[in-house]
């Protein structure tokens, strides 16, 4: 079985698609699922009280831990932990380190210490 040989005209990751032609990204760069520039993430404590908070994606998630104790009045944020998908946050981490979705959700939990006996 011969294999079939592309069309020189053929948009490829080679020679891209023609502008103009209805088949590009408009920037030139072909692109399948652009990731969004912001993303709105919420933040849901233990109680099930929610905030949802928007962030650009490269911002570190620092930012939301602060904001999210200065409203709920928490004066110390180490006395609570934040999670995504079981992953603890930490201050350097951003939405792309952690790959969050656009509808992203962050757990907190109170610190807890000790347990044994």
């Amino acid at each position: 079985m011969k294999s079939p040989t592309l069309d020189p005209k053929t948009p490829s990751r080679e020679n891209g698609p023609e502008h103009g032609t209805g088949n590009d990204t408009g920037n030139g760069t072909p692109n399948d699922n652009p990731k969004p520039t912001n993303i709105a993430i919420t933040v849901t404590d233990q109680a099930g009280t929610s905030i949802t908070f928007k962030i650009k994606r490269a911002r570190p998630l620092a930012k939301i831990i602060e904001a999210y104790c200065r409203n709920m009045g928490i004066h110390d944020p180490t006395s609570v932990r934040f999670f995504y998908d079981g992953i603890r946050i930490q201050q350097e981490d951003t939405a792309d380190s952690l790959e969050m979705c656009v509808d992203g959700r962050i757990d907190v939990h109170v610190f807890q210490e000790g347990g044994g006996d």
